[in-house]
């Protein structure tokens, strides 16, 4: 094995190989996990049957036969009661003697004596010893001191009629509960254990803080599991407290989708439908809570209705099922085989540095490789190896075929260009498969944990492809000496703007795609069973055709420039970091993933050998 490219070739299946057992242990565990729920709003039920004028249990009938299979219930409070007249508070001033001072009295006048149980409970819950002993006296409550802002405030649990209703109508229930002022841990737990009795599916935060925020929400991790209630994780919700959540409980973890009124507004029912399909499908969340795209329609039922039935058809025919959710099954990967995947891509690493750089002396190589080693079997220092692997994998790809000499099938001509593209592809994605396997488990399907050197393995081996090219055969002050000719400036500006837009947009929080774009991945998104990434099928992929048919060009004495050549290769290099890239993100399922390089390479290839056979009729005839 003393030829480089044997080594690397061999370097590259034993990484392969040793992907092949997470990778499937993941696909087993993203398998089990079809069931999603569809729901909505009590409130938004509620009013929608007054707004079409029918009685709430035929508008339950219409929405169930449509999908929905789940009703959101807020907690009630005492100032909800007070609303509806079925409480009154009162304060009154009373004389402390012997100073004679005045101190004001806090009460509840009882006007409908079924919800006194619910009430006492309530207080009891949030002011414990305060109120324990109080009992009503001629259909008042006294509560002493305690502020009247607090007493409104106080959580009277679910509202019994809106539970009894919602399984009556054969709805699941899922609960929202706040996060009172000064709640302690028996507030929690009681909390939790009164919202179990009504045999809920889910917990789901209200307002902007989880329940027990900030010191016990371990707390309510626990009860929640000791229950066996769910915790429901909101995507884009700023809660306070959610991210400590889904690391402390993720295997109690199940992902919500849903948007705001102001969101769903702006788009037409179709893409509301994608949006809602795609994240079930594309990004696992397995509750859907639907709201209704518009505040006034000649039928807003049937509106939403119809709106309802799309989207269930939707998850259908994606090969999920509407059923009670679940959080993910553990997919189980041995600790000691964690710690083995990382060894393996430490000496991989290594060897591939080696490969790369074989200028590099081999004492420092193999201290190299025993530093790498040793910090792989700690959690950072395996998403350090993760990391470089990510980097080597896209550049060897490059150093494998890009090269005149490198042997394929169909040598020069076109199959041999598509050869070349594919197999750098190839190598690619085994880079992206080893950080599929480092992402797997729980935390990483439900986003608590994320592979963290997105931005650099999308980046540095475009740049490492570009120097690469550019100093392989030449000398770098003879380089530097050379002309610049308006084609190495133009392809730089290109290259300068797509890495800019490119860098904007890494990222959840980066640039947002243009209204045009929007449009353009919605049509593909119908087209197409799953939509490539763009950078990749229409940057990346077509590039790489027109520089590798340029690499072979020059060899009959054509297309001299090295510069030019080399900006080329690193637009190329943009598709091949695309398919790690697609692979870091371990909340998509590994097949969808797949699915969508295979239709990124075969679309961006097709656009390349376009534009290559029309950039041949152009150039120059050898003389």
């Amino acid at each position: 094995m003393n030829n480089p490219r044997t080594r690397a070739v061999v370097a590259i299946v034993v990484l392969f190989l040793a992907t092949i057992y997470p990778l499937w242990r993941r696909h087993s565990a993203e398998s089990k996990n079809l069931a999603v729920s569809l729901g909505m709003e009590y409130e938004a039920l509620e009013s929608l049957a007054a707004g079409q004028n029918i009685p709430a249990d035929e508008a339950a009938k219409k929405v169930r036969s449509a999908g929905i299979d789940a009703l959101v219930l807020g907690e009630e409070t005492v100032s909800d009661l007070i609303v509806r007249g079925d409480l009154n508070l009162v304060t009154t001033s009373v004389a402390e003697l012997p100073s004679d001072s005045k101190i004001r009295i806090t009460s509840l006048i009882i006007n409908d004596p079924s919800v006194l149980p619910r009430v006492i409970r309530g207080l009891n819950i949030r002011f414990g010893p305060l109120v324990s002993n109080t009992q009503p006296r001629n259909g008042r409550l006294s509560l002493g001191q305690i502020p009247p802002s607090m007493v409104r405030s106080t959580s009277i649990g679910l509202n019994p009629e809106q539970a009894a209703f919602t399984k009556e109508n054969n709805f699941r229930i899922v609960a929202r509960a706040g996060n009172p002022t000064a709640a302690n841990a028996n507030t929690i737990t009681a909390t939790i254990d009164w919202m179990a009795e009504y045999g809920v599916i889910a917990f789901l935060p209200l307002g902007d803080q989880v329940l027990g925020r900030r010191e016990l929400l371990k707390t309510t991790s626990e009860a929640l599991k000791a229950k066996k209630i769910p915790y429901a994780s909101a995507e884009f919700a700023k809660i306070a407290g959610d991210a400590n959540m889904l690391e402390l409980s993720p295997e109690n973890v199940i992902r919500l989708h849903t948007a705001q009124l102001a969101e769903l507004d702006k788009l037409p029912d179709a893409d509301v439908v994608d949006r809602y399909v795609k994240a079930a499908r594309e990004r696992s969340h397995r509750i859907l809570l639907l709201r209704p795209p518009t505040s006034a329609a000649a039928e807003p039922l049937d509106h939403f209705a119809n709106l309802i039935q799309k989207v269930a058809e939707g998850v259908r025919e994606e090969g999920l099922v509407i059923s009670t959710p679940h959080p993910f099954v553990d997919p189980e990967l041995p600790g000691w085989y964690t710690k083995l995947l990382a060894v393996i891509g430490a000496l991989v690493s290594t060897l591939l540095i080696g490969v790369l750089v074989p200028k590099l002396n081999r004492i420092p190589l193999i201290g190299l490789g025993l530093v790498l080693v040793a910090l792989s079997i700690t959690k950072t220092g395996a998403s350090l190896v993760t990391l470089l692997v990510s980097v080597l994998l896209p550049v060897l790809g490059f150093w494998l075929f890009a090269d005149r000499e490198a042997k394929v099938p169909g040598n020069d001509g076109l199959p041999g260009i598509l050869a070349r593209v594919f197999g750098t592809s190839v190598i690619s994605l085994i880079g992206g498969l080893y950080v599929a396997a480092s992402v797997t488990g729980i935390p990483y399907m439900i986003r608590a944990d994320e592979f963290s050197g997105v931005k650099v393995a999308v980046f540095l081996p475009i740049v490492i492809v570009g120097l690469w090219c550019v100093f392989r055969n030449r000398n770098p002050k003879e380089i530097l000496a050379a002309p610049i000719t308006y084609g190495a400036v133009f392809l730089g500006i290109v290259l300068a703007g797509v890495l800019g837009v490119l860098l904007a947009r890494t990222g959840n929080d980066g640039l947002g795609a243009s209204g045009i774009e929007i449009l353009f991945r919605n049509y593909l998104d119908r087209v197409l069973y799953v939509r490539p990434r763009t950078k990749e099928f229409l940057i990346g992929h077509p590039v790489a055709v027109i520089a590798f048919g340029w690499l072979l060009t020059r060899k009959s004495g054509l297309l001299r420039n090295d510069l030019v050549l080399a900006l080329t290769m690193a637009l190329a290099a943009i598709g091949q970091t695309g398919i790690v890239n697609t692979l870091c993100h371990g909340h998509i399922p590994i097949q969808l993933s797949l699915v969508r390089l295979t239709l990124g390479l075969a679309i961006g290839s097709m656009i390349g050998v376009g534009g290559w056979v029309a950039i041949k009729r152009w150039l120059p005839s050898e003389e």
